[in-house]
């Protein structure tokens, strides 16, 4: 028997094997179109084919996503890219992501016209609309204002403030907070916002839950070069198992809200410093066989001195123009600070992805945003170093949304801060611009602005969002953020 007919029945057998564990066979496929002289590459997109199939068929979806990407990336012309399409959205759709399912979907039923595959894309199409409502139709970008929870109007005034919020034309409001009164704000805006037709997101910072004392367990731990010493954080310890399960029904009753989505915040970052506990450590040496010395993570130089990142707008003064923090030049650091700064990024978009999963269960419609520090496009590295931000490896992670700005948050800033904020706002439409390349859509780009002062009553008069957006590529949505913030 040949190779290729090996592959093949191999196939066959897998799609049985997946159709019994509850993942839809494919259509048949139509005569693939092989090219005479590249039999050995077409054998080797068959093997990721068939290895991407058999990570569905154990559940591991994330992987089957990884190789079914890879194939469609590196052979766009393959004769077996209609079936790996086809196997991408069934991936994701399997892992709860609808909306990235809903996209691959299209993209097939684009591509194979006439072919089995676009038919049944359609069909998944069709149903996948109807359960997603009016969000499966893609906006020409969303107008959005960021409050604290506490900046809402009493529940009585709540109605003609979200009238006033629809003729200014907003069209959703993200509310932060970090208790559970968060939970029962939103649950009397809500229904509200959706009867004017405005959607509503909850904006979380996980590591810092206002109104949360972490137990002593939870507590992260920061490293002070200086005195070659631990101190204890006042953020919690997001890779603290317990943690993150407070963190699945904390989130979990917020999606019983009827909320449209999450947006994570990049408050209380990750940075150089931060992530030093007993969960954090263990699960570095588990992924990488090697012992952590935070003292060795660092170079001599910067021994002498603590060294910080700016954590709240009163710190900004230490800052440059162009928001690089105070800590040392990421190329003195250590290769091991880098494995470790590259393990917290993946591990805390893996905790994420936790987090999402346990939401969609809840509510299958729910969209997901991720707020990154301008840092992040310019200079990736100082990004990861100071922030312990990875935007490439987040675009992996597929939030419907990435959130920059300068520097946006909802604490009041010290007057000196207010005055330099008009030229890092000046700079940012080429922030977004490259954004939108890396991210690849503009439509998953928001990007924040300082909402400018007044009375809510009299937002129509102070927010103009069609000469706002013209200084940005067109289809990004705009946050209006209720105060100018800085990201700590």
């Amino acid at each position: 028997m040949t190779g290729g007919a090996s592959h093949h029945r191999a196939r066959v057998l897998l799609a049985f094997m997946l159709l019994g564990a509850g993942c839809a066979a494919p259509p048949a496929p139509s005569p693939p179109r092989l090219l005479p002289s590249a039999g050995p590459t077409i054998e080797a997109q068959d093997r990721l084919l068939h290895t991407a199939r058999s990570h569905l068929s154990e559940g591991s979806y994330e992987a089957a996503g990884d190789v079914l990407r890879r194939l469609i990336e590196t052979h766009p012309q393959s004769p077996l890219l209609l079936e790996a399409h086809w196997w991408l959205a069934r991936s994701y759709e399997q892992a709860g992501d609808l909306y990235a399912a809903l996209a691959q979907y299209r993209i097939l039923a684009n591509l194979a016209k006439e072919d089995r595959y676009g038919a049944e894309a359609r069909g998944r199409i069709a149903e996948l609309e109807k359960l997603l409502g009016p969000t499966a139709t893609p906006s020409a970008g969303l107008i959005a204002i960021l409050l604290p929870l506490q900046g809402l109007p009493a529940p009585r005034e709540l109605d003609p403030w979200v009238q006033t919020l629809g003729q200014a034309g907003i069209t959703t409001v993200l509310v932060e907070g970090g208790t559970v009164t968060l939970r029962d704000g939103l649950s009397q805006l809500v229904p509200i916002a959706h009867r004017h037709g405005l959607s509503v997101f909850a904006a979380i910072t996980l590591r810092r839950m206002t109104g949360v004392d972490p137990p002593f367990e939870w507590a992260d731990w920061s490293y002070d070069p200086a005195q070659r010493q631990l101190h204890l954080s006042p953020y919690a310890d997001l890779f603290h198992p317990v943690f993150q399960e407070y963190l699945v029904g904390f989130l979990t009753d917020l999606a019983g809200t009827g909320v449209d989505g999450v947006l994570f915040r990049a408050g209380a970052p990750l940075g150089p410093m931060e992530g030093f506990t007993a969960s954090g450590l263990r699960g570095f040496e588990r992924d990488f066989q090697l012992r952590l010395d935070p003292d060795q993570l660092f170079p001599p130089s910067i021994r002498g001195a603590p060294v910080m990142p700016p954590r709240d707008a009163q710190d900004q003064e230490k800052v440059g123009p162009g928001g690089a923090s105070s800590g040392p030049p990421p190329a003195i650091y250590t290769p091991d600070f880098w494995r470790w700064a590259g393990w917290k990024a993946r591990e805390s978009l893996k905790v994420m992805d936790r987090l999402r999963g346990a939401m969609r269960k809840q509510s299958p419609r729910l969209r997901f945003a991720l707020e990154v520090h301008p840092e992040a496009i310019s200079n990736p590295v100082e990004a990861l170093a100071q922030y312990g931000e990875d935007l490439l490896e987040a675009k992996r992670s597929r939030f419907d949304f990435y959130l920059t700005g300068p520097r946006p948050s909802i604490n009041e800033p010290r007057p000196d801060i207010v005055e330099r904020m008009p030229g890092i706002i000046e700079r940012m439409p080429g922030i977004v611009e490259r954004m939108v390349d890396m991210i690849g859509e503009a439509e998953r780009i928001w990007v924040a602005i300082p909402l400018p002062a007044g009375e809510t009553a009299r937002l129509v008069e102070r927010v103009h969002p069609t000469t706002d957006r013209d200084a940005f590529i067109k289809g990004i949505s705009l946050i209006y953020t209720g105060t100018v913030v800085s990201v700590p």
